[in-house]
């Protein structure tokens, strides 16, 4: 399993390695950065969200907007909630965790295929 930590076994094949942790971390802050540009200037401008501030004072609003972009005194400027932002960081942490795990799995095939000779044998001159 992915989350599990084995001091004893030699295999790394799908353990949690201090180098996947260093990927997640580099990872995670572009992710984080393109996803909030996607939902800030891409996604919030399509959403029918009303100009005036104080419109969900007197109107109830959708259930959708109430979640994500509401704050405690019913305004949506700026337009997130705590939701909103934690729903951000989950899935800017989940695609870091993907791409992580894809490229320390890259990194080490293409490792050992670089350490083979023609005939199989190991390179040890590396």
């Amino acid at each position: 399993m992915f989350w599990t930590f084995d001091f004893n076994d030699d295999k790394r094949n799908n353990k949690m390695t201090a180098f996947r942790i260093l990927l997640i971390i580099i990872f995670l802050v572009p992710t984080i950065f393109v996803l909030g540009y996607f939902d800030f200037y891409i996604l919030t401008p399509v959403l029918p969200l009303p100009d005036d501030i104080c419109f969900y004072h007197t109107n109830t609003p959708p259930t959708l907007v109430k979640l994500f972009y509401l704050d405690s005194s019913g305004h949506i400027e700026p337009p997130f909630s705590g939701l909103h932002i934690l729903t951000l960081f989950a899935l800017s942490l989940a695609t870091s965790i993907y791409l992580a795990i894809k490229t320390d799995n890259w990194l080490k095939t293409r490792t050992q295929k670089t350490n083979k000779d023609v005939n199989g044998e190991k390179n040890n001159a590396l």
